[in-house]
């Protein structure tokens, strides 16, 4: 399982969002106290560790490019100095933030470090695909040569896999789309994935919580399917709004 924190609205300093809060996503990449544990299957399993890999994403807030940057590296995210000096310097409207634990048998590269970026569509997944590796040929085959050959570059993992398969439900990945759009190719990307996962009888729970931006909107999803192996629980995901953000400091902190 991994650890995530996404963020829209006014252009704000990456280390108030990433680094900076007491419970930041860098915290819970040694300290992440809600993930599923007990007949959630292995890979809940293993500790509180997220520390198979870290990404930063944003989006430029001067001149015309729309496509995101990104910032991935393998290993832990709490002593990486280049992610805490980028934080400190890197001001967006839009940010995601990710700390990754591989699942079984996923690989452990940059190449399978998320956020991943398409066009002008960043994304990110916390959560696994249950048998994946029953399934992952059956996806593979039904995406264009386009969307094959990113998850293939992105080491096939299942949120690559994911990914690709929300890049074939967009006509022109560098176009942006209404929020509602968004939400439907995400409904439909999970239903092909529950769909294989049905066909090919796994009774495993597949955690299935994505994040997608094209730098103006978002969307997200929470969602288990066979959720009896994690006592009915989906990992969980926080969400909140308001009409600005600011970073104050604590009493704990500033003492």
């Amino acid at each position: 399982m991994c650890r995530l924190t996404a963020y829209l609205g006014s252009p704000t300093l990456a280390a108030d969002i990433v680094t900076r809060p007491a419970r930041s996503v860098i915290r819970q990449s040694f300290d992440a106290r809600e993930r599923l544990g007990g007949s959630g299957g292995q890979v809940y399993d293993l500790g509180n560790l997220n520390a198979d890999g870290f990404g930063l994403g944003w989006y430029d807030q001067d001149g015309d490019d729309s496509t995101p940057c990104v910032f991935t590296d393998v290993g832990p995210a709490w002593h990486n100095r280049n992610l805490h000096r980028l934080a400190r310097k890197i001001r967006s409207s839009v940010i995601f933030a990710h700390v990754r634990a591989a699942g079984p048998g996923m690989d452990i590269s940059q190449n399978s470090c998320h956020p991943f970026e398409f066009g002008r569509y960043l994304f990110m997944h916390n959560g696994l695909v249950a048998g994946f590796k029953q399934i992952r040929r059956g996806l593979m085959n039904k995406l264009s040569d386009c969307a094959f050959n990113f998850a293939i570059s992105h080491s096939a993992s299942d949120s690559a896999l994911a990914f690709a398969i929300f890049i074939d439900k967009l006509e022109d990945p560098m176009a942006s789309i209404p929020v509602s759009t968004m939400c439907q190719k995400l409904v439909e990307t999970i239903e092909a994935i529950s769909q294989a996962c049905q066909e090919a009888g796994i009774e495993e729970t597949s955690l299935l919580n994505f994040v997608v931006s094209d730098g103006r909107s978002m969307a997200a999803t929470r969602f288990a399917l066979n959720p009896k192996g994690c006592n009915g629980r989906a990992a969980s995901l926080y969400f909140s709004s308001g009409t600005r953000f600011e970073a104050v400091d604590s009493p704990a902190a500033a003492a």
